[in-house]
């Protein structure tokens, strides 16, 4: 389900102490490089006791005789950002309530599937990621299943016979258009017909089984969704239709020559939290 945090993209790193040296800020650290020259009696050259390279700056590691690369401090001591794995050395992105683990560069800060800021200052958390609300939803499966819409659902949600998600309102009559009607719009409420893996308003369910009681298929084929279309059908008469429209009794169960059913179905109605997570 969509999970909202709270984030704040201007924190300051504070670095860590590791209890055996005493960590300076950035600032502090670059106030103490220093370049020695010989008026002092001390050579200008120290090696840096983690990469072994010798240097003319660095940072005094205290207690101790070692000196650490500014490189090596950095990576040693500074926290590290999630996307790119560098030392983060002024502001930072987290979660302040520990939803998404570790900080970001505020540049790297992105949508962990398509790489896309979040305009809006919301993102979501998914396996640890932060994405955006289309991403999240697509890996939550919440996206909505009509071909016409198919962006996320928050909120409210119908569920179809097989699992589909739709926006209430997008869970309609999938009724092509067959023999000159239009495509029929209706939305679908808490009955339905599904014939042969496609949902139908009661309608058009007296309508599948107005054609299903005619003369049968000479070809084998469904006269429904454009599978296996009748060529030369005749239309019913409106008068059929209607008396046909009357017996729901007989549309529980009907079978053609393919063994196709129309069956009651019952939609499912679930509310996914609203909102991501904010910063």
């Amino acid at each position: 389900m969509p999970r909202r945090s709270h984030t704040n993209p201007t924190v300051s790193v504070s670095p860590r102490d590791n209890g055996a040296a005493a960590i300076r800020s950035v600032s502090d650290a670059k106030a103490t490089r220093r370049k020695h020259d010989d008026t002092h009696g001390k050579s200008s050259t120290a090696v840096c006791v983690r990469c072994e390279l010798t240097i003319d700056k660095w940072i005094k590691l205290d207690p101790g005789p070692g000196v650490l690369c500014e490189r090596c401090w950095k990576n040693m001591y500074l926290p590290k950002c999630r996307r790119c794995n560098k030392p983060i050395e002024k502001a930072a992105v987290y979660a302040s309530d520990g939803q998404l683990k570790g900080k970001y560069h505020p540049e790297c800060f992105n949508c962990a599937v398509c790489n896309r800021p979040f305009p809006d200052k919301s993102f979501y958390v998914y396996d640890g990621q932060p994405l955006c609300s289309f991403h999240y939803a697509e890996a939550n499966r919440s996206l909505c299943s009509r071909e016409q819409c198919g962006k996320p659902i928050e909120g409210p949600c119908a569920i179809a016979w097989n699992g589909e998600k739709y926006h209430p309102g997008c869970m309609s009559c999938q009724w092509n258009g067959e023999y000159g009607d239009e495509h029929c719009t209706v939305v679908l409420g808490e009955e339905y017909w599904e014939v042969d893996g496609t949902m139908l308003c009661d309608r058009h369910g007296a309508r599948y089984e107005m054609q299903l009681s005619g003369s049968g298929s000479s070809n084998g084929g469904s006269e429904y969704g454009g599978k296996g279309r009748r060529s030369g059908e005749t239309r019913r008469s409106h008068e059929s239709e209607r008396r046909s429209g009357g017996s729901k009794g007989s549309q529980e169960r009907m079978r053609d020559e393919k063994g196709a059913k129309a069956r009651k179905r019952v939609t499912r109605l679930i509310n996914l939290t609203s909102g991501g997570l904010g910063f």
